[in-house]
């Protein structure tokens, strides 16, 4: 259960927390955001299935003892972007199963000299994996984790520095970890670090992840300073954006990679980096268990100058070199291995044309990863050496490509590797695609090419010959191509395709043989020009949609809604074909004009055979169609509007038959009318009239005692909403069930609209969930118009009497004066007695 508690301090309210009515079965806890200053001690206390509570940006300053006690099942505990300055001994007693604990983001929490006041090994913290500390140690330059975190025995992942500005960390001196030799996960970012002494990391013995980014720590002392992690028990590398910004670009030689060749790496990310050259002799060096490797956002030049330095990595599984931006040039790795030997200041590199020409596809790729499976390069523009152009070994591991937005243009013969099973090409403008680019032995099962400028090339394929050979694609996207028409055998080449995706294009006649695809399950033609579908067509898919389900989207498409186009609108009601988002359905009549959507199918195909069924009178059925949409007008105007009528109606009811309205002059006879169901009436007539009226001096308009006899109720209705300052529903799970209750409310809505004043104000007298409650009670609820009455395992007197002050507060007082023998609200002695015998 997940209990949200967000924005109450918009008016001031919520500042403290004391122990308040929360379920105590919730297991989530959301305070964030409340500007909460102070937590009273056991405040939590029966929250003991509670096992994630946010805390995070209020206004938090001191942690004290027993604040968080009963808590005994919390496993996590945010209390980020506070103003914490010091946290008392035990103040995390009790939580035995505590995992994560964020206290980011408390710059005032750490003392001058750079240690921690923290206590977290008192009581129950020994079970601690995650620390957030960003925020709080980077104030200090020479910061460094003291013995407060040495009795964490089963701390393995800290997080230091993302704070922007605050970060002042510029060493990590040799000590930093010596308190906390089981971390397995260590993340530094966004701090001024120029140095990390490599005697650092030899405290850190069962470090598995390393990642340090967004600073001007730049990547070459990065690999330097991982002298100390050789032979380490480092999976995981990240190094993201670690460069100086005055360089165009940099590139990697062995000078660097010697530092991580005694490393047992399976992933390396070297983001973001400015990285325009991957050397050689650099990948000859990185450590063989490598299985990934992230590339993404640097300035890469060719495709397959980075597969051919990676050739020797025989578990690289996974390569992504996305989003680079560079010019077309290759550099020749001999020369760069040659000058790195003589100059470790890579940064100033000469700048090395490429005279090699444009290699043909009859070049075949033999240098890459034996065993690479996924290749993501998108927006990859390397347009002029892209990796279609050459042709790939039979026996290639590769199985998924990502090469969209890299403006690949041409798409040449047969240069889709055959082990290829999800291939994305999209967004790339391409142009031209050969009919051989799949070969026959392809294994594609999803192909992606949409946004491309396919359409000519489809349209003039009439025998199907570029998807001939994909026998294993389930899913096809093909959209946003400019598509003008397909040639029925177009598909002809697809016997396990699931999914065909054509949409965002301008067939305007649909002409495909779908016999040819029979396992299709969804086919989306949206967003063309559909006009017609042919009758072979719609026969093949009433075929295929006998064995199994078939889902056919034709939304915002100008079907017709003509003479000539009735078969279609006929096919489309009888059809097992099912249509997918039918209320989107749209279509146009002769005239060309566009028709409202086609809600009701049935309806639209009756009117349409009418027509053209009786030309002869045209004009009986235009003056019919014009009755029948003035009607529905009509219909639709007074039921959008119904309750606003009977406003109307119930005021005019109330001035015929003489009833009190309330006037300007003499304000409001009653501070609230009271809304209640059958199960509440002893509530209303006993506790409301002795808490509000006898001990609080407020007017009250009860039904039982102030209607008056022998007119209608909804007159005395409206009477009882504009004559009281508020209207007071006494809601319940079965408030509804009672007589008149929902049109009570409706008129106190209508109240607010034509007076412009705030009527309705909730009582939620019994718990209720919010699917119970009406939409009404629900907006009214969202701005903060309701009170709670409390609960029984909490009624004691202090709290009731609080409950009835707020409500007396909130209904206020009438300001017109009433003698004695005017005031009819106060209890009969014959209502009161009923009520009496009801109790006993």
């Amino acid at each position: 259960m997940i209990y949200k508690n967000k924005n109450l301090n918009k008016v001031g309210q919520f500042t403290k927390v004391e122990p308040i009515s929360i379920p105590s079965n919730i297991k989530h806890l959301y305070l964030s955001h409340n500007a909460i200053s102070e937590i009273y001690k056991n405040s939590f206390e029966h929250l003991t299935k509670l096992t994630h509570l946010e805390l995070n940006c209020n206004q938090l300053k001191h942690i004290k003892k027993r604040m968080f006690i009963g808590l005994s099942s919390l496993e996590s505990l945010n209390l980020a972007s506070n103003n914490i300055t010091s946290i008392e001994h035990n103040s995390f007693e009790d939580m035995n199963n505590l995992l994560i604990l964020d206290l980011s983001l408390n710059k005032y929490l750490v003392g001058p000299n750079g240690k921690l006041p923290l206590h977290l090994y008192t009581g129950s913290t020994n079970s601690l994996h995650i620390l957030h500390l960003q925020g709080i140690i980077d104030g200090v330059e020479n910061a460094t984790l003291g013995s407060e975190l040495q009795p964490l025995p089963h701390l393995t992942k800290l997080f230091i520095g993302g704070t922007g500005s605050f970060c002042s960390i510029k060493f990590i001196h040799e000590t930093f970890f010596i308190n906390m030799p089981n971390i397995k996960t260590f993340v530094i970012s966004r701090c001024p670090l120029v140095h990390i002494n490599p005697s650092a990391y030899l405290n850190l013995r069962n470090l598995s992840s390393l990642s340090i980014s967004y600073m001007k720590y730049d990547l070459v002392m990065a690999f330097k300073e991982l002298e100390g992690l050789q032979n380490s028990s480092l999976r995981h590398l990240q190094l993201i954006h670690l460069y100086d910004s005055r360089y165009i670009y940099r590139w990697l030689t062995d000078i660097h990679a010697g530092f991580l060749r005694n490393i047992p790496l399976i992933s390396l990310d070297l983001s973001e980096n400015n990285i325009g050259i991957l050397s050689q002799c650099f990948a000859d060096l990185l450590p063989k268990t490598l299985r990934l490797i992230r590339l993404s956002r640097n300035t890469l030049t060719k495709i397959t100058h980075v597969l051919k330095s990676l050739r020797f990595l025989p578990q690289l599984c996974n390569l992504d070199v996305s989003d680079q931006d560079a010019s077309n040039l290759f550099f020749n790795d001999t020369v760069l291995c040659n000058f790195s030997s003589h100059n470790e200041d890579q940064d100033t590199s000469p700048f090395l044309q490429d005279d090699l020409e444009q290699e043909e596809c009859s070049v075949t790729i033999r240098d890459f990863p034996p065993n690479l499976k996924i290749l993501k390069a998108r927006s990859f523009l390397d347009s002029r050496n892209h990796i279609f152009k050459y042709h790939w070994p039979s026996n290639n591991s590769l199985e998924v490509i990502d090469l969209s937005g890299s403006y690949f243009t041409r798409w040449g013969n047969g240069c889709m590797p055959e082990s290829i099973k999800h291939a994305d090409l999209s967004n790339n403008y391409c142009t031209n695609i050969n009919k051989h680019f799949f070969s026959i032995n392809n294994s594609i099962e999803c192909l992606r090419l949409s946004n491309n400028l396919l359409g000519p090339v489809f349209t003039d394929d009439k025998t199907g010959e570029v998807f001939a050979n994909l026998r294993h694609t389930k899913l096809l996207d093909v959209s946003m191509n400019s598509v003008y028409q397909l040639p029925g055998d177009f598909f002809k080449g697809l016997p396990e395709l699931e999914t065909l995706i054509v949409s965002n294009n301008k067939i305007q006649i649909l002409n495909v043989s779908f016999l040819q695809m029979p396992k299709l399950k969804f086919i989306d033609f949206s967003k063309n020009s559909i006009n017609w579908i042919t009758r072979n067509s719609r026969a093949e898919l009433d075929t295929i949609a006998i064995d199994h389900h078939v889902a056919l989207d034709l939304t915002y498409n100008p079907l017709p809604c003509s003479c000539a186009g009735l078969e279609i609108l006929i096919w489309l009601n009888n059809t097992n074909v099912q249509l997918w988002d039918k209320e989107f359905l749209t279509c146009i009549h002769e005239s060309g004009e566009t028709e409202r959507n086609i809600i009701s199918l049935q309806k639209e195909l009756e009117t349409l055979q009418r027509q053209c069924t009786y030309q002869a009178l045209t004009l009986f059925m235009c003056v019919s169609a014009m009755l029948i949409i003035c009607t529905l007008l009509t219909s639709l105007f007074m039921y959008r509007y119904r309750w606003k009528l009977r406003y109307l109606w119930s005021i005019a009811l109330v001035k015929l038959f003489g009833a009190e309205l309330k006037t300007e002059e003499n304000g409001y006879r009653f501070d609230a009318y009271i809304l209640y169901a059958e199960e509440t009436r002893t509530f209303v007539l006993r506790d409301c009239v002795r808490e509000l009226e006898e001990k609080r001096g407020h007017r009250l308009c009860i039904e039982e005692r102030d209607f008056m006899p022998g007119t209608y109720i909804v007159s005395n209705i409206v009477s009882g909403v504009q004559n009281s300052s508020k209207t007071v529903p006494i809601v319940t799970p079965g408030f509804y069930q009672g007589d008149y209750t929902e049109y009570g409310v409706k008129m106190a809505l209508m109240e607010e609209i034509f007076a412009r004043r705030s009527v309705l104000y909730l009582c939620l007298y019994e718990p209720t969930d919010n699917e119970d409650l009406s939409h009404d009670f629900l907006t009214v609820m969202k701005n903060n118009r309701y009170i709670e009455f409390p609960p029984q395992d909490e009624e004691s007197d202090e709290i009731q009497q609080i409950f009835w002050n707020r409500m007396s507060s909130v209904i206020g007082k009438s300001e017109e004066s009433f003698s004695p023998e005017q005031d009819t609200c106060s209890s009969p002695p014959e209502l009161l007695s009923d009520v009496s015998s009801q109790e006993s």
